[in-house]
């Protein structure tokens, strides 16, 4: 057995500080406590594995590559997705966030391409007995996780972060109870996989009755939609394995956990059911209205923004603007435009057939592929974050390495220079994130318009200046209620009260007619609009 050298120890630990710390990093003094923390550390174990890979190369004079690279088709798909994603990038018409992504999200061109250099490090530079002492490192933080999941229930978390706004639904380190349960669907399969060939099978059946313990408490219906998903795909994949009664077992129990699930939270479920209804056709007319290339990654809030029905505000938070689909494909045509869309499908089918195919024997990359199939049936009424994103091409990294039977064997140094140059291409624009942001242009007009509006009172010139702010963030956010109240406000302090009084009356037609104190609690500046109204109007 060939001894491991320096470089590959240090791409090993930088793929496992990765899965390892990812989900498990969070900052509750930041604005943004969970995915700042977790991009930060993702990409800055992504340039450790670069280099790292990149020294493997030049110093290995000769190395071995999956022979899936030989497949044309393989190659053909993970082009024409790098393409598609790089084409609706720039040619976006909000190009610094399709670039660098949305403050919320960060899930712009350009985290897409770190998405895929992970992808490439991972397939390229690792080995079968790599990627499974990996998988080791994945699950010890899933187990952390999962524990702190349940501790949250009861009370104990840590830094000024608490599970009330969630009606007591447990978030773990994920940020939301739907991300935590969608993380634990990409780690439950593959975990009873490795668990099933170890000694003490009651380890696999506890850990798997936690992770089915925290799906009960996230709540998340999506997630469950998509666990019953994956189940059938690997039972059907590895039924040899499998005696009645196990099947029966863990089939009853998911199903209890479901019907428990569907039964605390069915007037919940409906709301939740019912906002996709309200959303899904206007986005479906923002995507026929849309361009060939689609609006940009991480863009919707502000192209979705003039399609939004203020029914969404009735049935979401008020002062809402959605900032995705929460439907995977549509997000795609969307971000994509028809091409990208299609293409996209079309490369997830050719996986789907590809896996089904190739992973029956392998338990393990059985438990992979439906892994990623339960995760795309969750996000037909969901979306991806840092997180899943980072274990999602993981895992396909896993699943092709699987699949690709006896390495070749190359001994050139040229891939040294490309991976010099796709290390320099995700670096360099990466430090511009550090010091620049574009935000939303409807929430940056709404900014301008405030602070004209202060200015305005000691300079009559900021008067038209606030009115043509206000007048551009509704055109771009005609159904986002702040707008209406800080507009009102601005025409209230110049005894317009006319004007005032219609932009008031306008924002309480956003709202809903049975306002409860959750309501009140959940929007404490609604308050405000009641002392600006004339009494008859209240």
């Amino acid at each position: 057995m060939e001894k491991s050298r320096w470089y590959d120890r240090g791409l090993e630990l930088s793929v496992w500080a990765i899965l390892g710390l990812v989900p498990l990093v969070f900052w509750s003094d930041v604005a943004l406590p969970f995915e700042i923390p977790k991009v930060f550390v993702f990409r800055l174990f992504l340039y450790l594995a670069i280099f790292f890979s990149a020294n493997k190369y030049y110093f290995g004079g000769e190395f071995a590559l999956p022979r899936l690279l030989k497949n044309r088709v393989f190659i053909a798909v993970a082009g024409l997705v790098m393409l598609t994603v790089a084409i609706g990038t720039f040619k976006s018409d909000y190009l610094s966030i399709s670039v660098l992504g949305s403050y919320f999200r960060y899930q712009g061109g350009l985290s897409y391409f770190h998405y895929f250099a992970f992808f490439w490090v991972c397939l390229l530079g690792l080995n079968r007995d790599q990627f499974r002492k990996c998988f080791v490192v994945a699950f010890v933080s899933f187990l952390l996780i999962l524990v702190y999941g349940v501790l949250q229930k009861f009370g104990v978390y840590f830094g000024n972060l608490n599970i009330d706004e969630f009606l007591g639904r447990t978030f773990s380190t994920l940020g939301h109870p739907n991300y935590f349960g969608s993380y634990i669907l990409l780690l439950l399969f593959p975990f009873v996989a490795w668990s099933l060939n170890k000694k003490y099978y009651w380890v696999g059946g506890v850990v798997s009755l936690l992770a089915l313990v925290n799906l009960f408490f996230t709540g998340s219906r999506a997630s469950f939609f998509g666990l019953i998903v994956g189940l059938v795909l690997f039972v059907f994949m590895r039924k040899e394995i499998f005696k009645k009664w196990v099947v029966a077992f863990f089939a009853g129990l998911i199903l209890l956990v479901g019907g428990l699930l569907i039964a605390d939270r069915l007037e919940e479920g409906k709301r939740s059911v019912d906002s996709r209804f309200v959303m899904w056709p206007g986005v479906v007319e923002m995507i026929k209205d849309g361009p060939w290339h689609g609006y940009g990654p991480d863009t919707f809030s502000i192209s979705y923004a003039p399609y939004m029905s203020p029914e969404l505000l009735l049935l979401e938070k008020f002062n809402y603007v959605p900032d995705r689909a929460h439907n995977v494909v549509l997000q795609w045509f969307s971000d994509y435009g028809y091409i990208g869309g299609v293409v996209l499908l079309i490369a997830s089918f050719w996986f789907f057939w590809f896996g089904f195919k190739n992973m029956s024997k392998s338990l393990l990359g059985a438990t992979a592929f439906s892994s990623l199939v339960a995760i795309f049936a969750a996000h037909l009424f969901g979306f991806s974050v840092t997180v899943h994103l980072v274990y999602i091409f993981f895992l396909l990294a896993f699943v092709f390495r699987e699949a690709s039977g006896k390495d070749f064997r190359v001994h050139f140094k040229p891939i040294l220079w490309i991976a010099m140059i796709l290390g320099l291409v995700i670096l360099i624009p990466n430090i511009l994130t550090v010091s620049t942001y574009s935000d939303h242009p409807g929430f940056y007009h709404l900014s301008l318009a405030k602070k004209y509006s202060s200015k305005s009172v000691e300079d009559p010139a900021y008067y038209e200046l606030a009115e043509d702010e206000f007048e551009s963030a509704l055109e771009i956010m005609p159904f986002y209620p702040p707008v209406y109240l800080e507009f009102g406000k601005f025409y209230h302090q110049y005894e317009n009260f006319d004007e005032s009084t219609e932009k008031f009356e306008y924002y309480l037609e956003l709202a809903p007619e049975n306002r409860d104190e959750q309501f009140y609690k959940a929007n404490p500046e609604f308050y405000e609009v009641f002392d600006y109204l004339p009494p008859q109007n209240l």
